[in-house]
Order: structure tokens, then C-alpha cells, then sequence
């Protein structure tokens, strides 16, 4: 029933959606999702009301008659504020009450963001709270509401990091305008404007976004980070040959592209093609060399092709790409990143970062030696 509201609700008809969400509750009265979208349905009702009073001269939708005082601004607020006592962080019901309220949803969703207390610059941290965005906008396009769903994102983005800085949510607003007004010149603008951003931890897992995604290539063919972000979206979706098709093409599209070298490396490697994957592997170090995962997972690869240990270590020797020291450094920032490590906590670097052993030590003498035996 939730999902025939939504349906519903794209077609414009406010009150069969809330007709069909009130079935909906009837199963789960305690629905967060459903009842937001109840609130969200009368503001609907409401507004469609005060642009034509005569647009609905009766609350009836099929044998339902909704009473007057079901249909007030003052129950959606009810509503909301209920969801809310039941769970203060719930995040799409505090931005629909703002909706409902007629406030100013920049100021709002900086209030939500700033309420949230300790905010730190952790990419976990950073990954959630944009899913915790994107999950709402997409309930807002599912329904229909672009008007809402941009709304949302201009005030993501005016808020700044880490929304303003990230691929993902300005190709959604880019979608959300091509939806709302069917003009591909502001959409491609925005497009444009994500291409040049980071999608280093971007995970688009959403089956609507196949839509996005497929809209977006066909206006910017060679956005090479929107064709790497469908390829992931694809193999999320259990369609590897098809995202392997993506990949190439944004590796084509940007052939200094790493990240894009690296998944057709790993596509690669789980179907047990090694000298392919690894030769993808090495492409993608040429190009990004800073990335540990690129190191970590060509030299598993290697190992799973019988690869000695030796061999995998010297060329990272010969090029000074694994010397001890920059390696504990790097481990060291990485912790520190992530909010493991703090700057000067002595007890905490001897604890959390690696030592290397005698045989690790050992290992990396004899590469030397080998390499400096063949020069």
C-alpha cells in the first residue's frame, strides 16, 4: 500500500495517496516512513487546496471521506512531532516538519546538521550523513516531490562540507531538475559541476539511481567518474558485465583514471583471470600510487598467481614505494584520518600501528640485495 501511494502521489492525486498510506499504517501503525509521508501528503492536500478552492470541494478519496479537521497543518505537525518523540533523530520527519511549517529549510537542515554535536571530518562520518541525505531525497522523488527533493539538496549544498564536496549530490540535483522542468542545460550544468568533484567514497547502491545514471551519460558521454559510479551501481546489482562495460568506457574517457583501473583489475581477479587483472592493477598504481588498496590488493593478486614474495616486494623496493619508514608514516596519517590516533598520543601509535618483525626485516634485506645483485 505504501508503495501504491507513492504511485499515486506521482500522478498528482494527494488524497488517494493518503487514502492508501492510511491502509498502509493499518499493518504498522507505527510506520516512521508511512506516517511522514501522511504528513507530507496533507501538505500536499492543503496546498492544492489554497491554489484552487475548487479543485476539491470534498475530502473523498474511493469509499473515504476525510473530515475536515483530519486535513489541517496542525495534524501534520501531530503527526511529525509524534515520529520525532518516538525517535529525536529521525531525520526525514525533522525536515518534513519544516516543510510543513513554511520555514526556511537551509536554516533547518544546518540546525539538524549542527544538532547532531560532535562533528568530525571522519570519511565514515562523512559517508552517513550524505546516505542519511540521499535516502530522504529519494523518498521525495519517489513520490514525486522535485520541488522538495531540490529544495533539499541547494540547502545540503549551501551548508558546505560534506555535501558541497562530493560527485553524488550534485548528480542527483542535476536529475532533480531534468525531472521538475525537463531542462538539460540547467541539469547538465550540474552534472558538470559533479564531475569535477570527489567520488573516492562514493557507494551508489539505489536501484532508482539506474535511471540517473543512464540519464546522465546520454547528455555527458564522457564524464568519466558518472560512467565509473554506474559501472559500481551496476556490479552492486549483481550485473557485472555491464558494469565492467561502464568502467572501461570511463577509463577510456580518462585514461589517467586509477579507480576506474582498479575495479576492472578486481572485476578481473574474481573471475580468476590474474595477468589481466594484474596488468589493470599496475596501470592503476601508474596512475594513483598513493592509494594503499591498490598496493594491499595487486600484491594478494599476485600471491593468488603464484607470484614469490620476492618478486611482489622488489619492484616496490627498487622504487623506493614501500620504504619502512613512509609506510609507517602513511599508516599513521591514515589513523589519524580516521579518529584512531590522535596527533602526539605516544601510547596510542605504539599500540595501534604496526612493527615490523625480524622476518619482515629480514625479507625486505634479501629484496634489496636482489635487486642490487640484477642492476
Amino acid at each position: 500500500f505504501y508503495q501504491l501511494a507513492e504511485l499515486a502521489a506521482r500522478r498528482g492525486s494527494f488524497l488517494e495517496a493518503l487514502d492508501l498510506v492510511e491502509r498502509s499504517l493499518t499493518v504498522n501503525a507505527d510506520n516512521p516512513k508511512a506516517l511522514t509521508f501522511k504528513a507530507w501528503a496533507i501538505r500536499r492536500v492543503l496546498a492544492e487546496r489554497e491554489r484552487d478552492p475548487d479543485a476539491l470541494s470534498n475530502y473523498v478519496a474511493g469509499n473515504r471521506v476525510f473530515q475536515t479537521n483530519e486535513l489541517t497543518r496542525e495534524r501534520a505537525v501531530e503527526i511529525l512531532d509524534d515520529v520525532l518523540k518516538r525517535n529525536p533523530l529521525d531525520y526525514a520527519a525533522a525536515l518534513e516538519k519544516s516543510f510543513v511549517l513554511n520555514e526556511n529549510v537551509a536554516s533547518t537542515f544546518a540546525a539538524i546538521e549542527n544538532g547532531r554535536g560532535v562533528l568530525d571530518s571522519r570519511l565514515d562520518s562523512a559517508v552517513i550523513r550524505q546516505q542519511e541525505l540521499l535516502e530522504t531525497v529519494a523518498d521525495y522523488l519517489n513520490r514525486g516531490a522535485f520541488d522538495d527533493a531540490h529544495a533539499l539538496l541547494e540547502a545540503a549544498i549551501a551548508y558546505g562540507e560534506p555535501f558541497s564536496n562530493v560527485s553524488t549530490i550534485r548528480y542527483y540535483l542535476g536529475w532533480t531538475i531534468l525531472q521538475e522542468t525537463g531542462d538539460e542545460s540547467a541539469a547538465v550544468k550540474r552534472f558538470k559541476e559533479a564531475s569535477k568533484l570527489s567520488n573516492a567514497y562514493v557507494f551508489p547502491f539505489r536501484p532508482e539511481e539506474l535511471a540517473m545514471y543512464d540519464a546522465i551519460v546520454k547528455l555527458c558521454k564522457d564524464d568519466a567518474q558518472a560512467l565509473y559510479e554506474y559501472g559500481d551501481l551496476l556490479y552492486f546489482l549483481n550485473e557485472p558485465k555491464r558494469a565492467v562495460e561502464r568502467w572501461r568506457e570511463s577509463a577510456q574517457a580518462r585514461p589517467e583514471f586509477g579507480r576506474a583501473w582498479r575495479n576492472l583489475g578486481f572485476a578481473a581477479g574474481q573471475e580468476q583471470r590474474y595477468d589481466e587483472a594484474l596488468a589493470y592493477y599496475r596501470q592503476a598504481l601508474k596512475d594513483d600510487g598513493s592509494d594503499p588498496r591498490f598496493v594491499y590488493e595487486e600484491d594478494q593478486l599476485a600471491a593468488k598467481a603464484g607470484v614469490a614474495a620476492s618478486e611482489r616486494l622488489a619492484p616496490q623496493i627498487s622504487t623506493g614505494g614501500l620504504h619502512v619508514r613512509r609506510l609507517r608514516r602513511a599508516i599513521r596519517r591514515a589513523l589519524q584520518r580516521d579518529g584512531r590516533l590522535r596527533r602526539g598520543d605516544r601510547r596510542s601509535r605504539q599500540s595501534s600501528l604496526p612493527r615490523l618483525g625480524r622476518r619482515t626485516r629480514r625479507s625486505f634485506a634479501l629484496c634489496r640485495r636482489e635487486v642490487a645483485a640484477r642492476d
